[in-house]
């Protein structure tokens, strides 16, 4: 009696261990059907996640592209940072200075005297059309001279504005005696206008911001006494 009661007491006992294994064992297979998911998930997320962040960089190399590309066109019908300079040569010629086209080109050339004169009627010069100044090009001659007269000791000055397809520029253009035995040695410097329609900072509208863009030195310094184009 003793020995079956034993033996139905070991039964049970093993019973609770079967069970007890079973148990661990479906929750040890389900935490793993829950892992894979999970790593799956994981998998298939970091998968988008690469993709789209792929297509975005090319989305936002694609834009930049085509940022570039409007900027350059834009420079391009702008002018950009081209800027035309009078070459006192031995017929006025006009050069392109930079990488962008420069378009609607016009002249007006005028001695000091226009802004001495009693007669107001010599101020309002008629402009030269100069068309267009092809950066890859040898400029243009103006088809009109000027004639230095510096007195010994004295400056010829010119005022030269050109204005081109977008931006006003002035030419500043000087003569004096040349050096070694030279007739006439020339400097200049050119200078950009910047015009505000909504003013400056701290300015009003309308307001000009002038900026220098060349600044050329007495030709007969540069060649030690040699008349040289610079």
């Amino acid at each position: 009696m003793i020995q079956a009661r034993n033996d139905a007491d070991a039964r049970q006992k093993q019973d609770r261990i079967d069970a007890d294994n079973r148990q661990l064992a479906a929750q040890k297979e389900l935490q793993q059907g829950f892992s894979s998911i999970l790593q799956n998930q994981q998998e298939s997320f970091a998968g988008i996640l690469q993709k789209n962040q792929k297509q975005f960089i090319q989305t936002l190399e694609a834009t930049k592209e085509v940022n570039d590309l409007a900027q350059e066109s834009l420079k391009n019908i702008t002018g950009g940072d081209s800027f035309p300079y009078i070459v006192p040569l031995i017929h006025a010629g006009i050069d392109p200075n930079g990488k962008y086209l420069l378009t609607d080109v016009t002249v007006t050339i005028r001695p000091s005297t226009d802004f001495t004169t009693a007669n107001p009627a010599q101020f309002f010069r008629t402009g030269l059309p100069v068309g267009i100044l092809n950066p890859d090009g040898w400029g243009k001659q103006l088809g009109v001279g000027i004639s230095p007269k510096p007195d010994p000791g004295s400056v010829d000055s010119y005022i030269i504005e050109i204005q081109t397809q977008s931006t006003l520029f002035t030419q500043l253009l000087q003569f004096r005696k040349g050096k070694n035995t030279l007739p006439w040695a020339y400097r200049y410097s050119v200078v950009k206008h910047n015009f505000s329609l909504f003013g400056l900072r701290g300015g009003t509208k309308g307001a000009d911001r002038a900026t220098s863009v060349m600044n050329q030195p007495w030709s007969d310094d540069l060649g030690k006494g040699k008349l040289v184009k610079p």
